[in-house]
């Protein structure tokens, strides 16, 4: 007679029903996802090198404005959704980004019954923006703000080759919106969407443009090119966008000590890109952002990643060449490129190290800034690069809140009280 061993097949049947009850789960979400996105009738997807996040912003606030059910998804470094409604929520992740975040913002888009959706493309590699594209969002629009040299170790290491890596990523939407300025890019653009039957808009920010703050204004000049696409008035578009949200940090300086502090021998300030992963796009967002009518005496702070090193070496190079007396570098790669600096270097600039103990004590990092800058010129103005967040950023942004006083530079107004 048979007997069936329970110690012998338990386990097989166990993993194997295990698999089953995942596979089904697999199955079902896919089918959730996809008449979710057949739920929505517009759907737009940002991606590039740079300014995604103020991008999303920006439309999402334009085409609230012009009186659209609007969602967007910002999956940056700091994941926020934008609803219907306007309001900001924070998005809670568990571990890194990936596109299981892209598939619940589809969801919640049509949970909420949204008219227009925009996606920000969390994807660096050509690989995943072709997945996150052409497999789940299937954006009618594409909007590509900019290319940089940045994401090298993935989209490739000049700007024509990151840009057509990009290009021939995002399929065949109906429309793309770029801000490309760089001639040969833009040329490579316009032969392929010409092959491909897609329709493109290069922007150009006018002379005259008004300035929104903590946005970019190439940003405002694509979301008002956007919102006409849908028919938004220029008027109702701008409204919208005056009440966008804007990137934690931006367009805020912090000051050590505060301004009713006597001794001011130690002054200095600190300000945060929102990530200019790279010099070109540092340079732009310092001009833009007016910092330099606050004080000019700018002293560049390298946040680099370890899986990010040819951020850093570009970041070193400019530096190299520009009239910048001292610098600091902080994160994993600290030492190295500190190193490299200095064996490599031809300028008199500086570069230290900034150690998580230094960010937190006033005190020696005034000195250092003061015996190291002319401080003649203006106040020894700390300019956060590359990745802002990691430990010792975040380190020094809390000491500041703690003990400093923070201030907004508006580009308008000038420096007032947040």
């Amino acid at each position: 007679m048979n007997t069936f061993d329970i110690a012998l097949w338990g386990p097989g049947w166990a993993s194997l029903a295990g698999v089953v009850i995942y596979g089904i789960l697999v199955i079902t979400r896919s089918v959730r996802v996809t008449r979710a996105r057949a739920r929505l009738p517009h759907r737009i997807l940002v991606t590039g090198s740079r300014g995604k996040s103020g991008t999303v912003r920006l439309i999402h606030a334009a085409l609230t404005g012009g009186g659209f059910r609007t969602y967007g998804k910002i999956t940056g470094t700091i994941a926020v959704e934008l609803d219907t409604h306007g309001n900001e929520h924070e998005t809670v992740r568990i571990g890194v980004n990936g596109t299981p975040e892209i598939r619940d913002a589809i969801l919640r888009a049509s949970q909420q019954d949204a008219e227009i959706s925009v996606f920000e493309c969390m994807a660096v590699t050509p690989a995943l923006i072709d997945l996150v594209q052409n497999q789940l969002v299937k954006a009618d629009v594409v909007v590509i703000p900019t290319i940089r040299l940045d994401h090298l170790e993935e989209e490739g290491h000049t700007e024509l080759e990151i840009a057509l890596n990009i290009l021939h990523s995002v399929g065949r939407p109906a429309l793309i919106i770029t801000a490309i300025t760089q001639p040969a890019i833009r040329l490579a653009y316009e032969h392929y969407c010409e092959a491909a039957g897609i329709d493109i808009e290069f922007v150009t920010v006018p002379k005259a443009a008004a300035a929104i703050l903590g946005h970019h204004p190439v940003n405002i000049a694509i979301a008002t090119r956007v919102a006409r696409h849908y028919g938004v008035l220029a008027a109702n578009a701008k409204a919208g966008m005056r009440a966008a949200s804007r990137e934690p940090e931006a367009a805020t300086i912090h000051i050590w000590p505060p301004t009713e502090y006597p001794d001011r021998t130690r002054e200095f300030a600190v300000i945060d890109l929102g990530g200019a992963n790279d010099p070109q796009s540092a340079a732009e967002a310092i001009d833009a952002s007016g910092i330099r009518n606050f004080s000019p005496n700018l002293i560049p702070v390298i946040v680099n990643r370890w899986d990010r090193p040819l951020r850093s070496l570009s970041f070193v190079h400019a530096i190299r060449t520009s009239a910048a007396p001292v610098a600091f570098v902080t994160g994993t790669l600290r030492s190295w490129v500190a190193r490299g600096h200095a064996e490599a270097s031809s300028t008199d600039a500086t570069i230290y190290g900034l150690s998580t103990w230094l960010a937190s004590s006033p005190t020696e990092l005034g000195s250092i800034l003061h015996e190291e800058t002319d401080v003649s010129v203006g106040i020894p103005t700390l300019v956060l690069l590359e990745n802002v967040h990691n430990g010792t950023a975040d380190a020094l942004r809390a000491m500041l809140e703690e003990h400093g006083e923070t201030l907004i530079l508006d580009p308008v107004k000038g420096v007032r009280r947040a």
